[in-house]
């Protein structure tokens, strides 16, 4: 599944969802203008909580919130697409 999330400062981040099952088994960024070291965290960690949490209700990653809000926000829209 792929989700779109929007950044105030790259605008749009975009990534694929890969699920196993009723599981998130993969988050890959596929592309984004986000500014690059300041964005790399959570391009790094925020994937991976989700993973963990198998929720994207986790803790953005202080000095790249807006990184970490859009990250979450695509992959909400990409789960959004997921037929229940």
């Amino acid at each position: 599944y792929i989700g779109v999330g929007k950044s105030e400062i790259g605008g749009d981040v975009k990534v694929k969802v890969t699920m196993d099952g009723d599981k998130i088994a993969k988050i890959e960024v596929l592309s984004h203008n986000e500014t690059p070291g300041v964005s790399d965290p959570a391009f790094a960690g925020i994937p991976e909580a989700i993973i963990a949490a198998q929720s994207t209700e986790v803790d953005v990653i202080t000095g790249a919130t807006k990184t970490s809000d859009a990250l979450i926000a695509a992959v909400n829209d990409a789960l959004s697409q997921i037929k229940k």
